[in-house]
């Protein structure tokens, strides 16, 4: 028998599918709208509103001029975009 679902399993679960779903528009507007060939660093932050009653996810982008520069943001993902060969992930390996 499974156990139940708890709201925290619920929360994780919806996180990741928002984030993964704004960094996939993310990616499709610089790839498709922009026609944007290079590099891309995408990280997403999570804060709290002004009230403090809602959390807030904003998702930020900074274009990248070569591969070996270090990442924006320590939390980023690099994104390779070429318009003849698509979207690619780069495994970013920090020191």
């Amino acid at each position: 028998m499974l156990k139940p679902v708890t709201k925290e399993e619920k929360l994780d679960f919806t996180l990741r599918l928002q984030t993964e779903k704004a960094c996939d528009e993310l990616i499709a507007d610089l790839f498709y709208v922009d026609k944007y060939t290079g590099y891309v660093d995408i990280w997403f932050e999570m804060k709290r509103d002004k009230k403090g009653s809602q959390l807030v996810c904003n998702m930020s982008s900074k274009k990248i001029v070569s591969h070996p520069s270090p990442l924006s943001h320590p939390d980023a993902i690099r994104y390779h975009m070429d318009q003849s060969k698509g979207v690619r992930r780069i495994p970013f390996i920090t020191k």
